[in-house]
C-alpha cells in the first residue's frame, strides 16, 4: 500500500506542535521525544524505578464528547495515582494517542490538560506515539522511589490499621449525573438528593478529572505496611490486599468517608444504602486505601492536617481472609457477601 507523503508529516507534526514543544528537555532525558525509545537516567545509585499504565478507551473509562481538557488530566492522573501508591516520585511517561481525526482545537485541549497536571508534578513526557483509530489513550508513567521502600500490596500486618484518603463514591455520584444529562436514564438517588448546580459540577469533576494523591507518595514510605489506589471500586480494591498479604480486613462500614456533598440524614435508610454501595463499589476516586501500624495514628493524622487532605482510619486487619463487615445489619438490603464491589472489564 502507497501511504501519502503527506500522512507521515502531519503525524510528527501533531507530536511536536502539541507533545514536545509543550515542554522543555530535562535533566536525565538524554533523547528528548522523536527516536525509537527513550533514553532515561537515574541521578541516585540506591533508587528503584516504578514503572505502571493504564489505558482509557471511549465509552468504557469516559463518555464520548468528554471535555479533551478534563480528558488530558484525567489520563495522566490515573497513572500518577498507581505511582502514588508505590510511593514513588514522578519522573518521566510515555503517551499513546489513537484518535479517528485530526483535530487541531481537540489537541489543543487535551495537551492543555495533560500539560497543567504533569507541570504541577513534575513529570515529564519522553516519547511515545500516535495512530488513527477509535479515541483511545495510553500512558505508561515512571517514578522514583528510595531502595528497598517501594510500597507494595502485600505487607499488611495483624493489628495494623486501615485508612483511606478522601472521599469515597463521589466520582461514581458524578458519573450518575452525566450520565442523567447525557443518556437521558433517571436515577432515584440523584433526584432526591437536590443538589445544587456547584455541587453538581463538583461531582462530575470527581469523575472527569480525578486528583492523584501524590502528596501522601513519600510520607507513605515511611509508615505504611501497604497501600493501594482505588481505581475499580474500595470492596474490590481492598481485597487485592487482603489476598497478596494473605490477611483479613474487619472494616466498620459507619467509619467509611463517603461524599461530603451527599446529606445522608436527609434519605431514606434505601438511599443511604444505595450511597454507600456507591462508596463500596463505584470505582473512579484515585484515592489510596493503606495500612499502618497503630502506633502511626497521630502520624497519620497530622500529616492529614499538613497537607490538607483528609484520611479516615476504617478498619483493622485480621487474622482470616477476605473482608469482614461490622455494622452491616444498618444497610440490611446489601448483601455484602454477594455482591460485586468494583468494577471488571470481563465480568
Amino acid at each position: 500500500m502507497t501511504v501519502p507523503e503527506t500522512q507521515p508529516a502531519l503525524e510528527f507534526d501533531i507530536i511536536k506542535t502539541y507533545f514536545t514543544d509543550r515542554q522543555p528537555k530535562l535533566p536525565g532525558d538524554e533523547l528528548g521525544i522523536g527516536d525509537d525509545g527513550a533514553i532515561l537516567t537515574l541521578a541516585e545509585a540506591q533508587a528503584s524505578l516504578v514503572v505502571v499504565a493504564d489505558t482509557l478507551v471511549e465509552d468504557v473509562h469516559f463518555l464520548k464528547g468528554t471535555n479533551p481538557l478534563h480528558l488530558g488530566h484525567k489520563a495522566l492522573s490515573v497513572n500518577l495515582s498507581d505511582l502514588a501508591a508505590m510511593g514513588a516520585q514522578p519522573l518521566w511517561f510515555t503517551l499513546c494517542l489513537t484518535m479517528e481525526k485530526f483535530d487541531q482545537a481537540w489537541l489543543a485541549n487535551f495537551s492543555e490538560g495533560l500539560f497543567n497536571l504533569a507541570n504541577l508534578y513534575g513529570i515529564h513526557l519522553v516519547g511515545g506515539d500516535t495512530c488513527q483509530g477509535p479515541l483511545n489513550i495510553s500512558i505508561q508513567a515512571m517514578g522514583r522511589v528510595a531502595a528497598d521502600q517501594g510500597l507494595r500490596r502485600s505487607g499488611a500486618q495483624i493489628g495494623d490499621d486501615i485508612w483511606v484518603t478522601g472521599h469515597l463514591g463521589e466520582a461514581a455520584l458524578g458519573l450518575s449525573l452525566l450520565q442523567i444529562k447525557r443518556l437521558k436514564v433517571m436515577n432515584e438517588l440523584i433526584e432526591q438528593l437536590a443538589l445544587t448546580s456547584q455541587q453538581r459540577e463538583t461531582l462530575i469533576l470527581r469523575h472527569e478529572k480525578p486528583l492523584p494523591r501524590c502528596e501522601w507518595a513519600n510520607p507513605l514510605t515511611q509508615f505504611a505496611s501497604a497501600a493501594i489506589d482505588i481505581s475499580d471500586g474500595f470492596g474490590q480494591d481492598l481485597s487485592h490486599i487482603c489476598q497478596a498479604s494473605q490477611v483479613c480486613a474487619q472494616i466498620d462500614l459507619c467509619r467509611l468517608p463517603v461524599s461530603d456533598v451527599v446529606d445522608l440524614s436527609s434519605l431514606s435508610d434505601h438511599l443511604q444504602a444505595q450511597v454507600l454501595r456507591l462508596a463500596l463499589s463505584g470505582g473512579d476516586d484515585y484515592e489510596l486505601c493503606f495500612t499502618a501500624p497503630s502506633s502511626k495514628r497521630d502520624d497519620i493524622l497530622r500529616l492529614s492536617s499538613q497537607i490538607g487532605q483528609p484520611a479516615s482510619h476504617v478498619g483493622t486487619i485480621v487474622e482470616g481472609h477476605g473482608i469482614q463487615w461490622i455494622n452491616s445489619e444498618r444497610y440490611a438490603e446489601l448483601d455484602l457477601e454477594r455482591e460485586s464491589l468494583g468494577y471488571g472489564h470481563f465480568q
